[in-house]
């Protein structure tokens, strides 16, 4: 099936194989004039909850970021766009992070992009089981 493109901070397109990762499943900037331009032509997917919802979860806390988040919504009903939305359940589950210290979230703010050490299974990148 078709699924569009998706929507990432525009910082992590600057980072060379980020982008390289992030150009092969179709991603784009979420800056609005870009999201605009791909619902004039397609489907978009965005994570609203963004880096601030990255840092109020845990493994054993999910967390959900959205009444500040309304921008998305405005440009909906500006290009007449259907919002779909969908919650993945254990997402939160699948690595351990730190995510607990303070200077970790302002550097990430600031950078506009998530800076945070994650881990797996057996400390590798692999995800833990979910129910």
């Amino acid at each position: 099936g078709y699924f569009g493109q998706m929507a990432v901070a525009p910082a992590l397109l600057h980072i060379p194989f980020l982008r390289t990762v992030f150009g092969s499943f179709g991603a784009i900037s979420n800056e609005k004039q870009s999201m605009v331009r791909a619902l004039k032509h397609g489907h978009l997917a965005l994570f609203p909850g963004g880096i601030a919802e990255l840092f109020l979860s845990s493994r054993t806390q999910e967390a959900i970021f959205l009444k500040q988040r309304k921008g998305f919504v405005k440009i909906a009903l500006q290009t007449g766009t259907h919002i779909l939305p969908v919650y993945v359940f254990g997402h939160s589950q699948m690595f351990e992070q730190i995510s607990s210290i303070p200077a970790v979230a302002r550097i990430s703010r600031f950078l506009r992009a998530s800076v945070t050490l994650f881990w797996g299974r057996f400390g590798l990148p692999l995800p833990f089981r979910t129910p």
